[in-house]
This record gives structure tokens, sequence and C-alpha cells, in this order.
């Protein structure tokens, strides 16, 4: 809305704007939909709305699918068999397999997390099939309930809403491996990745809940394009609570993403902006001793030296920022986009941008919750005001939103696929339904090694699989 750091796909009329890159479903593969009893007048209601919406956007291959291709589950919901059943599923197909596995959960997010959707999103990591995950309350009601508001009939069921079909459509394209829109900057070449070819790296790691001895899970992504609309991930294990990565691990990963953009944009990276979340300050040091060598090494290995940034981002402060009304009686919350650069930063720093806080988005309810950010390595020498302005902009290639985002969005990305790792963990159970979102400063060890994920498979490669 105005003032508020959003945007949305509508074109004039009541038309649709196309994505800036629509994924297409390949012609041997189907699109089929599993459930656990769902009213399927209602599924039918939803899947036109769906199929409609997604072509309005540039998408092809998302037909309405016939019932032949919708599977009810229901009696698979707390049975250990639904991978097999799924196997089974993608074995019996009439063309080259599913393209497209959306699930209509039951019940709410919270007992859906602790069996179905870890195993569907294990399965369709390891299968290569891309997965969506649906609140079936939301979507349609259970067999013998009706919908809408009052009487008792239930919660409102957005099945037929466009705009709930659009917000899932943002999630599919990606994973798909379209791309939703760029940043206007960006595509103009105003950007400072406009300058030499640049990559941008989001690393952050995951840890278990409190008094848990479950393995804590690295994540990276990194941009593939100039215009930061195509990333890929990469994941691993290490041990209970260790918050930074092995150096090993990130060497070998650096490695690869600096081939991959190479050959995607056949010149080598230049520019490096490495965003690291989740570091307290007790702990840069010692990111710069193993995180920073590792990147390092990693382009000395490939015979290049890109210009490194390396920057900590820390979303959980406690700082808070307000405006005085133009009247002076009141205060209010600032615009997105807001910068604080002094008085309560950091003015000894030794990098020229120094630290920071950004509060890029808008809050419907509140006051923002600022992001600070450390700019611990600038070989690029960059002002204050390029590196506050592209961070900036990383805010508003969150292609899971029509709005800014609190932080930038490799960040984000890192994020997501740093918690999803423990689903294609060896000895995954369902414990781990137990585990928290988010980063915390090292907390010790467990003493025991990380156990191996499970790869992901190859069909996901520069996609964003974990959106």
């Amino acid at each position: 809305g105005k003032g508020q750091g959003g945007w949305n796909l509508r074109g004039g009329k009541g038309g649709e704007i196309e994505f800036w890159e629509p994924a297409s479903l390949p012609r041997d593969k189907r699109w089929v939909i599993v459930h656990f009893g769902i009213d399927l007048s209602g599924l039918e209601a939803f899947t036109r709305t769906f199929a409609r919406m997604a072509a309005g956007r540039g998408m092809k291959g998302l037909e309405q699918p016939h019932r032949d291709d919708v599977y009810d589950m229901s009696r698979y919901e707390q049975n250990k068999t639904l991978a097999d059943e799924l196997d089974r599923l993608q074995g019996k197909s009439y063309r080259g397999g599913i393209g497209l596995l959306m699930a209509i959960l039951p019940g709410k997010e919270a007992e859906n997390a602790r069996y179905l959707y870890p195993t569907i999103k294990r399965w369709g990591n390891t299968k290569g099939v891309p997965t969506q995950c649906i609140n079936g309350l939301k979507m349609a009601p259970p067999f013998g309930k009706g919908g809408g508001k009052g009487g008792g009939r239930g919660p409102k069921v957005l099945g037929t809403d466009g705009s709930y079909s659009a917000g899932i459509l943002l999630k599919v394209n990606l994973k798909l491996g379209g791309a939703n829109g760029v940043s206007k900057a960006m595509n103009e070449d105003r950007s400072v990745v406009s300058e030499k070819p640049t990559m941008v790296v989001g690393l952050d790691v995951n840890h278990a809940g409190r008094g848990s001895t479950a393995d804590s899970h690295p994540a990276i992504c990194y941009s593939l394009d100039r215009l930061c609309s195509k990333w890929a991930t990469e994941v691993t294990s290490q041990k209970a609570k260790e918050e930074l990565v092995p150096a090993e691990w990130l060497k070998a990963r650096m490695v690869h993403a600096a081939q991959e953009f190479q050959k995607r944009n056949n010149r080598p990276v230049m520019r490096l902006f490495f965003y690291r979340d989740g570091l307290a300050h007790n702990m840069f040091s010692a990111a710069v001793v193993q995180e920073v060598a590792a990147i390092k090494s990693a382009m000395q290995q490939l015979g290049i030296c890109p210009e490194l940034v390396y920057i900590v981002v820390q979303k959980r402060t406690r700082a808070r920022f307000c405006m005085r009304t133009p009247d002076g009686r009141r205060y209010e919350k600032p615009p997105y986009g807001l910068v604080v650069d002094r008085e309560v930063t950091d003015a000894t720093h030794h990098t020229r941008a120094g630290d920071f806080y950004l509060s890029p988005h808008f809050a419907l309810k509140g006051t923002p919750r600022p992001a600070h950010y450390h700019v611990i390595v600038d070989e690029a020498n960059l002002t204050a005001d390029q590196v506050h302005d592209f961070t900036f902009e990383l805010c508003h290639v969150y292609q899971r939103a029509t709005k800014v985002v609190s932080c930038p969005a490799p960040v984000y990305y890192a994020h997501l696929a740093a918690f999803q790792a423990q689903y294609n963990s060896t000895n995954w159970r369902d414990e781990s339904a137990a585990w928290e979102t988010g980063s915390a400063a090292s907390g010790g060890s467990s003493g025991s090694s990380a156990t191996v994920l499970l790869p992901m498979h190859k069909d996901h490669d520069g996609k964003l699989w974990q959106v």
C-alpha cells in the first residue's frame, strides 16, 4: 500500500501482471494433489482459481488437475508408510512423473509439523519433486463441514480467494525455477551490482531448542545472476549448538558457488557480498579467522581475487526508533527504509560503512524492529551510503512476498533452508518438531559427531526449494 513498502501484481482493468520469469511444468510431468480428508467440491474450486491465476502470471502446464491426479491419503496420516505411498504415486505415473506435489494438510500447523510436513518435505527434497504444503483448514472445509464466518461453520475458507492463490503461486514459481520480480535499481544498472560481476551470499545456522542435543544445520544461499533473481542453496549438519561453520565445508561450497556463477555469467566473480546472520559481538574475531579465511582460500584456489564485503546481520536487537511529528506533540513509527548510523553506533569502526541500523520494512502493528549490521570486512572500500542502499535493495527482492521485508533476501533464504535441513537427517525423528527457528551464539557442543544429511536431488539445483 501507499507509504507501506508494498506492491501488487494486478494489472489494469482487473488483469494480472506476469512474473518476471514464469516457470512452466514440463509436458512429461504432472501436477498431483494429495489430501487427508477434504471436501472435493471445495478443492476443485481452489484448483480452478489457482490454475486460472497461474495462467495469468504466465505459467504453463498448471492446468486444473483431473480427479485421477487427486489422492486421498487419510489412512497414511499417522502411518510411517506415507513416503512409500508417494513413491508408488511417482512410479505409477502415466507420464514422466510428478512435476509438482501439492499436499493439503489437515489440522493446525503445529499438528502437521509433527509428521506430515517433515515427511513430505524430506521426500520431495531427496526425490527432486517440488512440494507445496497448504493448510486445508484455510483452503477448503473438511468433509461434513461448511466454511465462512459465523454460525459455527468453522474458519473462513480462502480457496476461491484470488489473493490466497496469488500468495501460493509466489512460492510455486520459485520452486519450479522461475523468478517473480527484480529490483528496479538493479535492472536499470543503478546498483553496486552493476559496477562489476557481483555474487551475494547469505549464511545462517539453525539450532535445536534449548536442552536438545540434536545437530545444528548451516545453510548458504548465493545469487547466480546480476539481478539477484536466481539463487542456489547448500546445507549441511554440524555439532549441536556450534555457530561457526566448518572451514572445510564453507571453502568447498564457496568454490562451487563461484564456479556456478562463472558458468552462468561467463565472467568470474569480482565482488562478493557475504551477509552472515546470527553472530554475537564476541564472535566477530573468530569469524574472521575461520569463515573469512575460508572464503578467501576458496577464491585463491580458483585463481581469482574478488573484493569481499563481509557483513554480520543481527536481527534480534532491542533498539527501536521513532520520529517526532511535525507539531512536536507526539511520536510515530518511522517510514520504511530508516537508517541510523550515528549517535548509537560505533564511531571507531575500522571500515568506512562501520555499523548501522536499518529498518527497511513497514510494521502493521507496533514499532518495526531494526536489524543491526556490522561491516567487518570491506575490500571494495564502499561508502556508507552504498552499503546502506544495496542492503535496502536486497530487502526488496525476497520473492515470497510483495513487500519490503525486514532483512536481506539471502539471509531469509538461508534461514529457511537451515531450518528445513533437519528433515534430511538420516536419523530424523518426530522429536525434531520441537526445534525452534533462529540463530544463536555458540553455547558449546554435545561432543558427538554430526549425522550425515541425505543429499538434495540434483533437480533442485539453482532453485529456491526451501521457500
